[in-house]
């Protein structure tokens, strides 16, 4: 198993890393796995939004607000990708050979190459997933945040 940790989420915890390799151990027929975290900002293009199935399966991510309900005009049941990413070392392999797909290339996220080849994502929920770094008002909350995060604590 090999764990990309994108390097846009400084605030990672390392319990959530542990919780969603997790399935890959216990179920050794799941290839990858994703971090979700519930999510509540309106139009953050740069964030990618997740829908999961019953089975916790990733059907769809996307840049746009998804799953939108169009009546109430609600947000509370989207969940946003947490940049802890592991796959199975083969599986990393195939993607390296399989060129960028339409999607991928239509929403700018190279994930979806991983959907459109026909792979399931296990979907594992962590309840504080910290924001990504994409903008600078994203690196002006994560430096106030870095100053009461106790996760450094740990390695002291």
């Amino acid at each position: 198993i090999v764990v990309n940790i994108q390097g846009d989420e400084p605030l990672v915890n390392p319990d959530h890393i542990n919780m969603i390799v997790e399935p890959m151990i216990n179920d050794p027929r799941i290839e990858m796995s994703v971090g979700i975290t519930p999510f509540l900002k309106t139009n953050s293009y740069s964030d990618i939004k997740v829908v999961k199935d019953l089975n916790n399966d990733m059907l769809y991510m996307s840049r746009n607000d998804i799953p939108k309900d169009y009546k109430s005009k609600r947000n509370d049941s989207i969940y946003k990708l947490c940049s802890i990413v592991p796959f199975k070392k083969d599986l990393l392999i195939k993607f390296s050979e399989w060129e960028e797909a339409p999607l991928e290339l239509l929403e700018d996220n190279h994930f979806l190459r991983f959907l459109e080849h026909g792979v399931k994502i296990k979907t594992v929920e962590v309840e504080d997933g910290k924001i990504s770094v994409d903008t600078l008002a994203d690196l002006d909350d994560v430096r106030r945040m870095m100053k009461i995060d106790t996760t450094k604590l740990k390695y002291l």
